[in-house]
């Protein structure tokens, strides 16, 4: 039992983002994303729980939660992991909708999003899928928690990892 949890404990990566406060006034705070976040990750890193390695567990709350650092850190997971590895994403805070040309465009919304200028400024959902294809796990579980969540296309369609 043990050499297989070390196993896992070296192939569990997470990715965990709570994104508790906004640049933009049209966004409402939510304290509760971050401490969901934390709250996350201390079940995870806990030997008696989840047992990952706290190396290998990427919380970005407070400043940190920005488009750029979600890029970031999902880039770094399709590089750090392979084939056997177990993969958890997390992503509480906003969400946005834009209807362009009669079909709905799906966003989650980072620190800095506009909701005046989503496009722009958060992440559309067929990047972040595209994001998570690259990643090259066995196991992945993504679990989103968007306000507004619409109609919840955030992750349209991940090729034999996740539809949602």
């Amino acid at each position: 039992m043990e050499n297989s949890q070390t196993e896992f404990t070296k192939s569990a990566h997470a990715l965990i983002v709570g994104v508790g406060e906004y640049i933009h006034d049209s966004f409402l705070d939510l304290p509760a994303a971050e401490r969901d976040a934390k709250a996350i990750s201390a079940v995870l890193t806990d030997s008696n729980s989840c047992g990952y390695s706290k190396e290998r567990v990427e919380v970005l709350i407070g400043e940190n939660s920005t488009a750029s650092n979600i890029r970031e850190k999902l880039k770094n997971l399709s590089q750090a992991t392979d084939s056997k590895s177990t993969v958890f994403v997390f992503f509480s805070g906003h969400g946005g909708r834009v209807l362009v040309h009669d079909a709905y465009r799906s966003y989650i919304c980072p620190r800095e999003a506009d909701p005046d200028n989503l496009d722009q400024t958060a992440i559309p959902g067929n990047e972040f899928s595209d994001l998570l294809a690259a990643v090259p796990a066995q196991k992945m579980l993504v679990i989103l928690d968007p306000i507004f969540p619409g109609n919840c296309n955030y992750a349209e369609s991940v090729p034999n990892k996740i539809t949602i």
